[in-house]
């Protein structure tokens, strides 16, 4: 609703951003997916404008915290509700460039496509996408192989949503 008031111009987008901070300590992945989609839409808005930068600083924060509570790994006991709110919000924090977040994607993602290390499925398009979106060529590569190799239409589809990440329009053209 803050990111719809502050779109259509009813309230400062600031307002709208800053609001966002209240959520930090939430752990519901209804409610995350709300903040995920209103920041989403905000920063469309925002996009090419000064308030640009702020608004990934804000965003950032807002995915780094609840990324670094969640984690990485499935703990015993995990609802359906909290793995959803792992993978949404590891997500996030990889679309938005949390450092943390993408090294520890670009970890995982090198020891499942060079050394074969299973990467659980509830994180994998979140550390495809992230990867993906901070690659480069070895990485697109990287991904070419994983997709020849790929038996699951669910899993080709996956490779298939993060590879469209990556900004190269040179490495997009091989597709």
């Amino acid at each position: 609703d803050l990111g719809a008031l502050g779109r259509s111009g009813h309230i400062r987008c600031e307002a709208a951003r800053s609001t966002w901070l209240w959520f930090t300590d939430e752990k519901n992945s209804s409610i995350w997916t709300g903040v995920a989609s209103g920041l989403a839409s905000l920063s469309r808005v925002l996009r090419e404008t000064p308030l640009q930068s702020s608004m990934d600083t804000l965003a950032r924060k807002t995915f780094s915290d609840i990324a670094a509570r969640v984690g990485w790994k499935h703990k015993k006991g995990d609802t359906e509700l909290e793995v959803l709110l792992r993978s949404l919000v590891l997500a996030e924090a990889g679309k938005y460039g949390v450092k943390e977040v993408v090294a520890h994607a670009r970890e995982l993602f090198v020891a499942h496509a060079v050394r074969n290390k299973e990467l659980p499925a509830d994180i994998r398009a979140a550390v495809y996408q992230t990867v993906a979106r901070s690659g480069g060529k070895k990485e697109f590569d990287l991904f070419l192989t994983l997709l020849k190799k790929a038996t699951l239409q669910e899993e080709q589809n996956r490779i298939q949503r993060a590879i469209v990440c990556f900004s190269d329009p040179k490495l997009l053209q091989q597709i």
